[in-house]
């Protein structure tokens, strides 16, 4: 109490130190992603690109991010491998084809799976989870595993997307 009235301080400090934290929030510009980590991965765009050009022969398969396969599936006739709600064996196989350091190892994997197709997004959060010595990493360099054919992307498609063939 001040004077004998009684004045409501809580709620004084409460309400400013709100509005100190509006204004800050006003004046400080937030925090943004460096360019480098952006993705660049327009999925429905090169999912209507294979569809239109490779079109799924029956039960084909095709290897891609596990954050990705569901998409692929939904936007194209290509079964895949892994995906976010697949079951541990499919998770271990996408994990283990584009972690893999030897060739024959993931060769083996796109085998046993009948995988036909390769996509990936270089870009890609997912793609971080590859780091040298992995096959991922080799598909972005020169020269490809003898096992596996790069197909030309248009321009469009080609700047972010790499797409193999087996």
């Amino acid at each position: 109490t001040v004077g004998g009235r009684r004045l409501p301080l809580r709620s004084l400090a409460f309400s400013g130190g709100a509005a100190a934290h509006l204004l800050a929030g006003i004046l400080i510009e937030p925090a943004r992603a460096p360019a480098a980590e952006t993705e660049h991965c327009a999925w429905p765009a090169l999912a209507a690109w294979i569809e239109a050009n490779h079109p799924a022969p029956p039960g084909g398969v095709l290897f891609t991010y596990l954050f990705t396969g569901s998409e692929m599936v939904w936007r194209t006739r290509w079964n895949v491998v892994g995906a976010p709600y697949a079951n541990a064996r499919s998770l271990a196989d996408t994990a283990a084809f584009f972690g893999a350091r030897d060739d024959s190892a993931a060769e083996a994997v796109a085998e046993r799976r009948g995988a036909r197709l390769v996509a990936l997004c270089p870009s890609s959060f997912e793609a971080r989870d590859y780091g040298p010595g992995t096959l991922h990493r080799r598909l972005t360099e020169e020269p490809l595993p003898a096992w596996l054919n790069r197909i030309d992307l248009p321009r469009d498609l080609g700047r972010d997307f790499l797409l193999f063939a087996r």
